[in-house]
This record gives structure tokens, C-alpha cells and sequence, in this order.
């Protein structure tokens, strides 16, 4: 940090810093002075505040907390590859399940698709049959139609073709 000092009427230097520029230079206002008006001086820093010894200290200090911030880093980063190997298996196992009852219920599905077709197949024949049975049925019913109606019609002319003691009259 460079330090600048200023020197006043008296030949006085006080050191300050470049942040307290600013300060000295409202403090200068306040008084009705200005800085400009002293000559600047570099004046060399204060003396160190910790002699050899406590330097040594601290900067073994900060060398093992650094080393225990390592060990502790190092083990958060295992300890996240160890959890994210973990996840990775769990998802595998469990993208495995899924995929195994998607497989089964896809089974389901198309097993019961062919039954339903195969059902179907033989609803189809037997409306089929059944048509043809219906068909018959009815060419039966035709056919016994016209015959019964040729054996009326037939009956009745033989009843009116009667004479004599043949002939029988119906109650009316």
C-alpha cells in the first residue's frame, strides 16, 4: 500500500491514505483549507506488526488449514462420486424394472389382441352359419308357405266340387 503524507504550514508530515483522501478532503473543507495548498511527501509504511517468529506461526497455521481444507474437499468430492455411482446403479436398476414391466405388459396387450382376433374369427363364422341357417329357415317357411297354400286351395276345390251326401255344410 503506498502512503502519501502532506505537509502543512508548521512543516509537519502526517501520513494518510489514499482512501482518507477523501475524508481529509472534507475534513480540510470543514476547516476551510485545501489540500492543494500542502506539498505531498511519500513517506515509507509503518513498520510490521509481527516479528519473525509469529510470521513462522501463522503461516503454519494457514498451511494446515489449507491442507485440512484439501483433506475435507478431497473427501466431499469422494464422498459425491461414491453418491453419484450410487445413483447411477439405482437408476440403472430401476430404468431395468420399468422396462421388464413394459415388456410383460406389452405381452399382456398382444396376447390379448390375438385372443380378441381369434374370437373374433369365429364370431365371424358363426354369424356366417347362423346366416345361412336364417336363410334356409326362411326358404323353409317359403317353401312351406306355398305348399300349405296349394293344399288349401286344393282342399277347397274338392270341398266345392262335393255333391250329394259328400257335401257338408260348415256352422254358421
Amino acid at each position: 500500500m503506498i502512503y502519501l503524507g502532506y505537509q502543512d504550514a508548521a512543516s509537519d508530515v502526517r501520513s494518510i491514505r489514499f482512501s482518507q483522501v477523501n475524508s481529509v478532503l472534507k475534513m480540510n473543507r470543514r476547516i476551510h483549507t485545501r489540500l492543494k495548498d500542502y506539498s505531498l511527501v511519500v513517506v515509507p509504511p509503518p513498520p510490521s506488526r509481527f516479528t519473525l517468529q509469529e510470521w513462522m506461526l501463522n503461516n503454519q497455521l494457514r498451511y494446515r488449514n489449507c491442507y485440512d481444507q484439501q483433506t475435507l474437499s478431497d473427501r466431499v468430492l469422494a464422498e459425491s462420486d461414491r453418491l453419484r455411482d450410487q445413483v447411477a446403479e439405482i437408476t440403472l436398476l430401476n430404468r431395468r424394472e420399468a422396462d421388464h414391466k413394459l415388456d410383460e405388459k406389452l405381452k399382456d396387450i398382444q396376447f390379448n389382441i390375438d385372443e380378441i382376433q381369434k374370437q373374433r374369427k369365429e364370431v365371424c363364422i358363426e354369424i356366417d352359419s347362423l346366416t345361412t341357417y336364417s336363410e334356409r329357415i326362411l326358404d323353409a317357411m317359403e317353401s312351406l308357405k306355398e305348399q300349405s297354400l296349394k293344399i288349401c286351395k286344393k282342399c277347397v276345390i274338392l270341398r266345392e266340387g262335393r255333391i250329394g251326401i259328400d257335401l257338408v255344410r260348415g256352422r254358421s
